[in-house]
């Protein structure tokens, strides 16, 4: 067969096997897409876990969801609060804190329940959703538990990333 007959021959595809070929790029593309979401799942790992359950205590008792703050803790403070609500001290110490302020302003800016986590080189990200005026479901701010006994909430929000697992909606009690 010259290549001007080769070029123009018809191939012969067996049916099946152009479905089985079909079948099986859709199980691969289906496979992408939903790599790049996050999986829902219970917490089945104990440390995930506590460091869920620690994370949803500290941010109820530092104030920032719709409880009441746990006055026999002690506030934990980043740079933020002590510029906005005290007079900045001598080695980065807060002098003069306006506790009632600083309350006020975080009370019920996060959902008491965590959304998700991930593990992290350092331990664990507990993602929780800002409780926001518009009610904008994809806004999370992150506490970072690891061995260190208090978990540390940046003021930034963090991105819910493929990594983290989803949580049912109500997984653990406070």
């Amino acid at each position: 067969m010259s290549l001007p007959d080769a070029m123009t021959t018809k191939a012969s595809i067996r049916p099946g096997l152009l479905r089985g070929a079909v079948l099986v790029l859709a199980v691969l593309l289906a496979g992408c897409v939903h790599a790049n979401e996050p999986r829902v799942g219970p917490v089945h790992d104990p440390d995930a876990r506590d460091a869920v359950q620690r994370a949803e205590r500290f941010v109820a008792a530092q104030g920032y969801t719709e409880l009441p703050p746990d006055t026999s803790v002690p506030l934990t403070l980043g740079p933020w609060d002590c510029l906005a609500f005290a007079t900045p001290g001598a080695a980065g110490e807060c002098d003069n804190l306006d506790t009632a302020a600083l309350l006020r302003n975080r009370h019920a800016t996060l959902e008491a329940n965590a959304r998700a986590y991930k593990r992290t080189a350092g331990g664990w990200l507990i993602y929780f959703r800002v409780a926001t005026p518009t009610g904008d479901p994809d806004v999370y701010r992150c506490a970072a538990v690891s061995d260190y006994p208090t978990p540390v909430l940046p003021e930034s929000e963090c991105v819910l990333t493929p990594q983290a697992v989803l949580l049912p909606a109500v997984v653990t009690a406070i």
